[in-house]
């Protein structure tokens, strides 16, 4: 059995951990946000959607819109 893509991404974003996001949410009018992320057992991906633990701020969000994950990027010393 074939892996989906959002199989393959949490693969890689359990074995990374720390990641950068950047989603562009309609309640910003498609503003692009970009955060320093952490993957836990309590993040996940769903249809339209990426619960992640927000290094920046603390705290679990949900990025929903057009997104893009970079692997390894920011800093770690952040939660």
């Amino acid at each position: 059995m074939a892996k989906t893509d959002a199989q393959t991404v949490i693969e890689k974003l359990k074995e990374a951990v720390y990641f950068s996001i950047c989603y562009k949410p309609k309640k910003y009018n498609g503003k692009p946000i970009y955060r320093n992320a952490k993957w836990d057992n309590k993040c996940k991906i769903g249809n339209g959607y990426i619960i992640y633990y927000d290094r920046d701020r603390g705290g679990y969000r949900c990025a929903s819109g057009e997104s893009a994950i970079s692997i390894g990027q920011g800093a770690m010393n952040n939660g």
